[in-house]
């Protein structure tokens, strides 16, 4: 791929090797997912284990952590990192075997060979200072089990503030717009169409530094199909034109609250995508809104919106919380005082912070 595009820009050659390394990295994921979790293969298979919290890792999580981490240290020594996983989730030698194989295939710089190492790199606890490279290896593992739609995000903190941000998304077509079909994911009014993504050939990598722009390319291996091309957000400011984006999993975001604010909005169209893949649709202009309400004491981690924020603001659009604060990825690991996020086109913004402001205040009367 020609980096021309880049040229001068201070953190080239770090968009550069993140590129490289996202896009192996999805490549590893989707075979690990298809060989796992197509319809054929065992439940037992999927070799997935259950953290603390009840969420699932799966050899993929840990693979891309170990990998992407590795990798980069290898390449940038002095850097820090903040991931999400640990490697206390390797829970015997078989499971630990099942990494290194995969990895002997994908990895460069020996990574296979300190798989526990090289995951436990991303232990930092962030901050407003240094640079911090934030990484959720899969994000949206139940969308991964479910042999659908997840995302490798990869971000760039550079004293606090996210610098660059690469989205893998093995499932996603790079086609300017994905094949998507009617879904009963969530329950909507009468007269509101819920949809989801049907997984696409070829995958794709979104990726965006400040002030260069956002960018998508294919993650097919011939550099003729693989060039890259600019993205940018959609003009529409018309609410009954609008899709908006939501997760699947209603553990994720409220549903029953993302509906009442719709409806005030007059969106008719929910599109339900698990994972950072939908700061992507919104980057290249296939939603215009992107609502996440998880429940009142979950707090939200920088790995769950660092590299979406990067690439949807290079291709015009916004991010804040519920309030319209700008996101603080300097805080730790953590986004603290954060009261739901919402993401537009930019044209929308002031008419979804609106309508959110007015749901919330309704909620918070009714207790």
């Amino acid at each position: 791929m020609s980096w021309s595009l880049f040229v001068g820009h201070r953190l080239r050659h770090e968009l550069e090797c993140a590129v490289d390394v996202v896009g192996r990295a999805s490549r590893m994921a989707r075979e690990i997912q298809r060989h796992y979790c197509d319809a054929g293969a065992s439940t037992n298979q999927a070799t997935t284990v259950a953290k603390a919290d009840a969420s699932p890792v799966t050899i993929a999580d840990l693979a891309v952590q170990a990998l992407i981490l590795g990798e980069l240290h290898a390449v940038f020594p002095q850097d820090r990192f903040v991931a999400e996983e640990t490697s206390g989730s390797i829970r015997d030698a078989a499971m630990e075997h099942g990494i290194r194989s995969w990895l002997a295939q994908h990895a460069r710089h020996g990574v296979e060979e300190r798989v526990r190492a090289s995951i436990d790199l991303g232990a930092d606890a962030g901050g407003a200072q240094g640079r911090i490279w934030v990484l959720d290896p899969v994000d949206g593992t139940k969308g991964f089990l479910r042999n659908q739609q997840f995302c490798i995000a990869l971000a760039l903190l550079v004293d606090g503030s996210a610098e660059l941000g690469v989205l893998g998304c093995p499932n996603l077509s790079a086609a300017q717009e994905a094949e998507r079909v009617v879904s009963t994911y969530t329950q909507g009014a009468a007269d509101e169409k819920c949809l989801t993504i049907v997984n696409g050939p070829d995958g794709c990598v979104f990726f965006a530094a400040r002030g260069a722009g956002a960018f998508m390319k294919s993650l097919v291996q011939d550099p003729g199909q693989a060039l890259p091309r600019q993205i940018h957000v959609n003009g529409n400011a018309d609410p009954s034109w609008a899709i908006m984006a939501e997760s699947v999993e209603r553990g994720h975001s409220s549903h029953t609250l993302t509906g009442k604010i719709i409806r005030i909005l007059g969106i008719r169209q929910r599109l339900g995508v698990d994972s950072q893949c939908k700061y992507g649709l919104l980057s290249r202009g296939e939603a215009c809104v992107f609502l996440r309400f998880p429940r009142v004491d979950y707090v939200e981690n920088i790995w769950d919106h660092a590299a979406g924020a990067v690439v949807l603001k290079e291709a015009g659009g916004l991010v804040t919380d519920a309030f319209g604060n700008e996101l603080d990825f300097s805080r730790g690991r953590k986004l603290l005082n954060v009261r739901g996020i919402v993401a537009t086109n930019g044209h929308m913004h002031p008419a979804v912070l609106a309508a959110v402001r007015h749901v919330l205040a309704e909620e918070e009367a009714c207790g």
